[in-house]
């Protein structure tokens, strides 16, 4: 059954980078977020699919197989902070943390 599961799993993939290609053209992302969108999103599938998968080499509980997919989905990360505008959605995403702490602070010691 992995082998349908994992045509389902790229079946789902291949209509949410269709959709992701087409707000990248709406929306005029950098060259290459949709191609690495795409393996983020592989390599998620094909790590949890692993797990239906009988291997006979395991390494801390984890297949070679996984190990390998982990590898790509942390490169893939580091294209997407590099390249295609990750460092500013962090970057936004720990202000927001920042300016939320802030105002729980400041209700804490306001009472």
């Amino acid at each position: 059954p992995y082998q349908l599961y994992m045509i389902v799993a790229l079946a789902f993939l291949l209509l949410g980078v269709g959709f992701l290609a087409q707000q990248a053209r709406v929306k005029k992302w950098a060259m290459g977020t949709v191609g690495v969108w795409f393996f983020l999103f592989w390599t998620l599938a094909s790590f949890a699919l692993e797990f239906f998968k009988q291997h006979t080499l395991y390494w801390y509980s984890l297949s070679v197989n996984q190990w390998v997919t982990l590898a790509l989905f942390c490169v893939a990360i580091g294209v997407w902070y590099t390249f295609t505008g990750g460092k500013f959605f962090v970057n936004n995403v720990v202000q927001s943390a920042r300016a939320a702490i802030a105002r729980m602070i400041r209700r804490v010691y306001a009472r």
